[in-house]
Parts: C-alpha cells; structure tokens; sequence
C-alpha cells in the first residue's frame, strides 16, 4: 500500500511541476477549438513524451506517430493573447558578439512579442538588437521610447525588406549578423546553438533555425533548391520531433527567417543581391553565393523558432508582394544555371540525399543494440568512434538502435555530429517500410553485436544491394566457451555453441566480416567462411594523448582498473586481482593505492572499498583522462573474455604503462612491442613493482606502447583499413 501512495504521489508531483501559464492558456484554447476525444489523447502524447524522456524505457508508440504532425510542447498563443509590459529591457553588452537584425513594417504587437522572446532566450551571448525600421506607420515610429536599449534604424523611404536588411547590417558591429523575422518567437539556447555551431567550423558561413508554425507543426528543416530552381522547406507541415528534421546538416539553403552569418561573408557579398527587391529568393540566393566562395549552410536543429509565417506579406503568391516568389524564381534559376544542372536533382526526386546535401557522399547505415554510451563501455566507445570517423571521412552516416530510443546525452550528440538516429515507435515498427523507401541510396549497411544483426540481415539482404558488413566486437562463443571452461559449467557450454552457430551464420551471410583482433582473424580466416574477414582497430584517435598532458615518473603513484561491470570478465578478473594479487603487491608496496572505475560496480567488489582500495565507480571522460595521467600502472587482470580490450587500448593512448594476463593483451601483437604477459598472481604483482619502483623500465615500456598505438590505432592507420573494407 505504501508503495503504491508513493508512486501515486511521485506521478502527482511530475505532473504539477508540467503545469504553466502558457500550458494551461494553450489546453483552454484547444478545449474551445477541439473535441473533447482530440483534447485528451493530445494531453496523453505530451504526458507519455515527458515520462518518457524523464524515466526511459520502452518508448510510447504514439508520442512521435507519423499521423501525428503536432508537438504539443511547441504550440505557440497568437500575439492577441499575449501580454508585455513596456518599455522593454534589452541588456547591454560594451563588446558586441552577435547584431540580431529585425526587419519591420508596421506589425508592432508581433516586433515587440519577438524582442521579448529574444531577452528571455539569450544567454551567454553578448548582443545588440538593431529594429530595422522601413518607415513603418503604426506604434512601430516609437520603437526608441518602448525599446530604449535598441538601435533603431530608419532609411529615408520605404526599400521593401531585402534593402531594408542590407541598410540595417551597414550599423551592425558584432562578428556575427542575425537577421530575425519580426513574426517570430524564439525559444530556449536558439541564439547560442547558432553561435556554437558556426564557430566550430570555419568553413560555414551561415546556420539557420529549426522553424515551426505556432500550431506546433513544422515549417522547414533546412531546404532543397531543385534543378527548376524551386525549393522546398523540407518537411514542411510535418511533426517537428521526428528525428529526421532533427540532425544537423548542411543544406542547399535556410529561410532568411532566423538565420545567423559571419560577419565578413556578409561584407565580402555586399548582403543580399539588389536583383531580387524587395523580397524573396534573396536568403536562397545567398546561400549560393556563399557556397560558391567555398561555405557551407548548415541547418541546426537545437535552434528552435516559431515563425507566424504570412503576417508580413501573405500567403497569395498570385499579387501583392508575394506575388514576387514567382519572379524571382526565374531570376535565381537563369544566374545559378549551371550550378542547378549539374548538382542538382529533377523536381522531387532523390529527396534522401537531397535534404542534407550526399548526392555524392556514400550512405552508411549502423544498426547496434541501441545509440552508444561511449562513456559506459568499450564496444559503445568503440562504436561511437567509428561513427565519427564515418562522418569525418565525407559518409551520409544513419543509425539504428535496436531498442529505438533517444537515450540521451547520447542521441542528440550523435545528431550534433550529423547522424540521422531512427527512433520512437513510428520507426520501432516501420523500420522496414523505411528502408525499403530509401534502400537504392544505401550504399553499406553495418551490422553489430550477434543477437541484434540476426533480426536485421535476412530482410535487408533480401531487398537491398548495399555491401553488408558484421563488426564483430569480440566473438561472443570464444569468451563463452572460456567460461565454461574455467567454470566447468555444462549450460555455459552449451551456449557458447549456440552463439557460435549464430555468429558463423552472421559471417556467412555478409560481404565483409571485421574483428579488433588478429587471434580472431586467424581462427576465421581457418574456417573458411563466405565473407571477407578483416582486422581493423577497436578505438580510431587522432594521435597519442599529448606529452605534455602527462605527469613525469617521480610524480606518479597508484594502481588503475577500468572496465564496465556489465560484462562479467571484468568482475571475475577484478576480484582474482582483489584476493590473490594485491596482497602481494601491498607487501612490497604498502603505501600504493588500487582505483577501481567502471558503471554497474558489484557489491562484491564494492565490499573491498578501503583507505588504499579506491572505490569510483562511473566517471566522466575528463575524470577517468585525469586518473589515467596520475596513476603509474593500468592492469588488466582477465582470466577469459575475447577481442581487444577497450581498457588495453585507452592505456596505448594515454601512455601509461599495462600490467596484464594474456587474455588482456590478445589480440594485438603485443609481444612485437615488448610487452609481456603476467598470468600468475606472483608474476603480475613482480611486473606491477617492477614498473612502479623503476623508471627506466617504466618510460621503455611507455615507448613501446606508444609506438604500437602508432602503428596500430591512429587515424592514418584505420583509414588504410577502411580502404579495404568500403
């Protein structure tokens, strides 16, 4: 009963922390202008979204459903219903980061609406707002009084809004030019996400917003110009939560709407080409012209903006001055001729790798278990890493997890990257209708782990003529079998010939096979198994952790293991360490301490915790970065498991030196490098003094390490073997 009230009241208490004065305006609005049925299964996909991402779990099926095209959480009041008390405190800032440009005619309730959202929405930016005023007739001719912190800016006639915006950036005097819609709202880390995005890469020269209609569907993510010259706002009407409008990309071009530019592009192109006034196809324009001089126009997600799209020039494309979208569609189509023939798709066609620009990039789909915590364990860290080379290397990069859940960190840093990630029920149950749309752009599909690449490979081998690859994180029927032997367990036996009929079967089915290790290799390569069986590296770095980040010998101390407890080699090998091991190494070195780190720690490993025996559980990257350069051995204390071990490679990198079993140095050719192996409790603890006490044979062993993370796990030496495989 207690823990029923409990949960009751833990439900409760979500709940109340959900309700706020916008949400209660928009539930009064939809109760007048929905049915009652509508109003209550609308108010179930927001509380399943909200658990959802609160809690995890099984994902709901209804939250992100095709046939749902409105995210509740971004429906946006009508300006008539909102309520600002003036005059408007814009801050001040004495060196101007970013000039937000916002060009008006008259609509001063939607100029003043959008100023206030900017103010509630700018953090960590030092700004200036410039109100372009374009002669304006309305409230809009007393902006200075309301907005007395904002520049205000009014040429001497009417220009219509293309010149309007290039007389405007003439008094802007920060690095970075907004040009900001006057109809819009904007919302939480829209101007900092800009702002962070462009400064990452100095190739882009201009990133624009999300955009969504006030009913909370979705205006455009990023656009398609066609051969034609037309354009699409890609996705136009669609969910704005649907993870294919929300991965970062480059594009043809972004709706001037919110969009932020380098300052010096901006210059070096003059603004907006005069060809096009007063309006449109001027942003798409630009977005050539840049492209052109050798920048990119990126589309960033996390920069959310509802845009009141029409209250400026109206929807009619057949008068007024959106009559002028017609017009300058032929205008733009006869300068960029040549540019739209030749890189350009026919009028619908091709829309997969239209929408972020890979119509000669290969397309790589990853299928794994789920989106990879590559903070948690090294077969996600490992995972994750390939990724990224995958996106570095040119690949229009997909990714499936089969549990088709948004964890995060993890989802939106993939998406940040550029990775498309499939997830939510829609994709949970369709996954195969997807791929079977978008299958003749696929180029490779990249399966992994034995009990996932089975539900996949048959379908996709049946209808796609993509290269199939299985990367085989360790053989899961070796490090099984190991077990049982060591156990003399008859269940665990018989699973491990289980999963070997399973992984065989796998390695018969695809084009390419890949191990980390060479043992495995060569016991493939012996079986004579249709696919092509490759080593590559299990972690992909740039280069060795950098000399300078480490502490010379004298200032070094301690004893280092890190390894994820959900994987039972680790457990066992830590606790034979614990009870047989360490023992000896206190005797020779009472004053040296074990660290012990890795998620899902044990009890029974917990239960060693002491003044020497250092308990940390899960640390974060630059805290395990920190340990690593501190301590003066990393051990590895495996009695079975498979593959290259995560934990072996991070030492290569880091530089600190390995104390390990043969099992935590297989794979990799150690003995090439004059690194030995330590299988008895006596000659473990004798290696582990050797190193801690004498620093000459500490820095040779930290030579060789570091050579053979050279030869073997550099950036240089997987794209060798990446040849090969693609």
């Amino acid at each position: 009963m207690y823990k029923t009230l409990k949960a009751w009241a833990n439900k409760l208490s979500f709940a109340v922390k959900l309700i706020s004065y916008s949400r209660v305006k928009t539930l009064v609005r939809l109760l007048i202008t929905e049915s009652p049925g509508a109003v209550i299964a609308r108010a179930k996909r927001f509380w399943q979204l909200k658990r959802y991402q609160k809690l995890g779990g099984t994902p709901p099926q209804s939250w992100n459903d095709s046939e749902d095209n409105v995210c509740p959480d971004l429906i946006v009041s009508d300006v008539s219903e909102f309520e600002v008390t003036l005059p408007l405190n814009i801050p001040t800032f004495d060196d101007i980061e970013v000039s937000i440009i916002v060009p008006v005619y008259n609509q001063w309730d939607y100029t003043v609406r959008c100023i206030h959202s900017i103010i509630e929405n700018v953090e960590g930016v030092s700004f200036e707002v410039i109100v372009a005023d374009d002669c304006s007739t309305d409230e809009t001719i007393n902006a200075q009084r309301h907005l007395p912190n904002a520049k205000i800016v009014r040429p001497e006639e009417n220009q219509g809004f293309l010149k309007n915006c290039n007389f405007a950036a003439k008094h802007a005097v920060g690095d970075f030019i907004v040009l900001l819609n006057n109809d819009t709202v904007v919302h939480e880390h829209w101007l900092s996400s800009l702002l962070s995005t462009i400064k990452r890469d100095d190739d882009i020269g201009i990133v624009g917003s999300k955009l969504v209609y006030p009913d909370g569907t979705l205006q455009e993510a990023g656009g398609i110009v066609w051969r034609d010259g037309s354009a699409w706002n890609y996705g136009n009407g669609r969910n704005p939560s649907l993870p294919e409008y929300n991965y970062y990309k480059e594009v043809d071009y972004i709706s001037g709407a919110s969009v932020l530019i380098r300052a010096t592009c901006w210059h070096q192109l003059e603004g907006f080409d005069t060809r096009y006034a007063p309006a449109y196809y001027e942003d798409t324009d630009f977005c050539f012209a840049l492209r052109d001089l050798g920048y990119k126009t990126v589309f960033q997600p996390q920069s959310v903006v509802t845009h009141f799209e029409g209250k400026s020039h109206g929807t009619n494309t057949a008068s007024g001055l959106k009559a002028y979208q017609v017009t300058n569609q032929k205008k733009f189509r006869e300068k960029w001729h040549n540019i739209l023939r030749t890189e350009h798709s026919a009028n619908g066609q091709g829309g997969f790798v239209a929408r972020d620009r890979s119509r000669n990039k290969k397309s790589i789909l990853l299928i794994d278990h789920y989106v990879p915590w590559y903070d948690q364990d090294a077969g996600s860290r490992s995972t994750f890493m390939y990724v990224k080379f995958f996106v570095d290397a040119g690949y229009n990069v997909k990714f499936i997890g089969d549990n088709f859940y948004p964890h995060q960190p993890y989802t939106q840093v993939l998406e940040s990257m550029g990775v498309e990630v499939l997830y939510g029920g829609h994709y949970a149950e369709n996954w195969r209708g997807w791929f079977l749309e978008h299958q003749s752009f696929i180029d490779v599909v990249y399966f992994h782990r034995p009990h996932i690449a089975p539900k996949y490979l048959p379908f996709i081998k049946q209808h796609s003529a993509a290269k199939l690859v299985y990367q085989c994180h360790d053989l899961h029927h070796w490090r099984l079998a190991r077990a049982a032997e060591i156990s003399s367990c008859e269940k665990t036996k018989q699973e491990a010939q289980h999963w070997k009929g399973v992984e065989l079967d796998i390695f018969d089915s695809v084009d390419v096979g890949l191990t980390f290790s060479h043992d495995e290799k060569a016991y493939l390569d012996a079986l004579n198994l249709k696919s092509d069986i490759q080593q590559v590296p299990l972690f992909v770095y740039d280069k060795p952790s950098s000399p300078d980040s480490q502490l010379p010998f004298a200032k070094r101390q301690d004893l280092l293991f890190v390894g994820g407890f959900g994987h039972a080699p680790n457990e066992e090998g830590v606790l034979w360490f614990l009870e047989s091991v360490w023992p000896l190494v206190q005797q020779r070195l009472p004053d040296i301490c074990f660290h012990i780190v890795g998620s899902k720690m044990p009890d029974a490993i917990k239960a060693y915790g002491s003044d020497t025996v250092i308990i940390h559980g899960f640390v974060s990257d630059e805290e395990l970065a920190t340990l690593y350069r501190k301590v003066s051995v990393n051990i590895l204390p495996l009695l079975h498991g498979a593959g290259v071990k995560g934990k072996l490679v991070e030492s290569l990198f880091y530089g600190t030196p390995v104390v390990s079993t043969a099992i935590g140095l297989e794979g990799i050719n150690a003995a090439d490098y004059g690194l030995v192996a330590s299988n008895t409790p006596q000659k473990f603890a004798d290696q582990v003094a050797k190193l801690v006490m004498n620093e000459q044979d500490w820095q040779r062993q930290m030579s060789q390490q570091q050579q053979l993370f050279i030869d073997n796990f550099s950036r240089g030496a997987v794209a060798e073997h990446i040849k090969r495989v693609f």
